[in-house]
């Protein structure tokens, strides 16, 4: 007696499909790549220099733990600062100002104040601790 062989399908893993997919998330993640772009702030390190002397008094923003700005002494807002600032320089020279900040002053306040330096149109900024 001859038993029937099972007749046996071939079994194909069709791999289209899959090349499609993987090459949309690739198209994906190139694009959405393309559209990160890393905030940060410029600063350049000087070395020591020698000191030059200038008829304009310095300028030294100094800011608190709680808030508070300083400029050589006279309590501001962050908003003052700018109009402050303007009106102490003069188009001739542009002076250094150093910030100096407390420990535990947050990044976000510091950061806040150098835009509010940059938009009053001063560029040479120098960070110091007390």
């Amino acid at each position: 007696m001859e038993f029937a062989g099972r007749n046996r399908s071939k079994v194909e893993l069709n791999v289209a499909p899959l090349i499609d997919i993987v090459f949309l998330l690739l198209i994906f993640f190139m694009l959405a790549s393309t559209f990160i772009r890393p905030e940060s702030i410029d600063l350049v390190i000087h070395g020591p220099t020698t000191a030059t002397s200038t008829s304009e008094e310095p300028l030294l923003v100094q800011i608190a733990s709680n808030g508070l700005i300083k400029l050589n002494g006279l309590v501001l807002t962050l908003q003052d600062l700018e109009m402050e600032l303007r009106a102490r320089t003069t188009d001739s020279l542009e002076p250094t100002i150093t910030i100096q900040t407390e420990d535990n002053v947050s990044v976000q306040l510091l950061v806040q104040v150098m835009d509010e330096i940059n938009t009053a149109g001063l560029n040479n900024i120098s960070l110091s601790s007390p």
